[in-house]
């Protein structure tokens, strides 16, 4: 399955939406963008680029929730040069409750593609998470 996820970058934020199969699924928000080549850990965007998504517990919120990563050996992201943590996908309606990881302002449509990515990596489907422009 493929999960994309087109951006538009704004000077304090960036804003987006996810579609599968040309069917939007829901509004993203993240931390503002940078050059090709920075990430700022806590501050900025993850890359454009391609994800593998996973549901993995998470130690700070207590739950299963979505993960993206890049090595599997390792759960974290390689892109440019510069490895950071892997990426959470979260509830979250200010880019301060962000830290980089991509917020889904709607629970519904957050509880909605939790479930959706869940059932296909059950069904033994892989899942990629393709950042791009809008």
């Amino acid at each position: 399955m493929i999960i994309e996820h087109f951006r538009t970058y704004e000077s304090d934020k960036t804003t987006g939406y996810i579609e599968v199969e040309g069917n939007v699924l829901a509004k993203t928000l993240e931390d503002i963008g940078r050059p090709s080549g920075i990430k700022i850990p806590k501050e900025t965007c993850i890359p454009e680029g391609e994800y593998k998504v996973t549901i993995t517990e998470s130690a700070r919120f207590k739950r299963p929730m979505l993960l993206l990563y890049t090595n599997p050996t390792r759960m974290t992201c390689e892109h440019d040069g510069i490895t950071f943590s892997g990426i959470r996908v979260h509830s979250g309606n200010k880019t301060m409750h962000s830290e980089g990881c991509i917020l889904i302002p709607d629970s519904v449509s957050l509880q909605f593609l939790e479930s959706f990515i869940g059932r296909a990596l059950k069904g033994g489907e892989s899942v990629t998470w393709v950042i791009g422009r809008a």
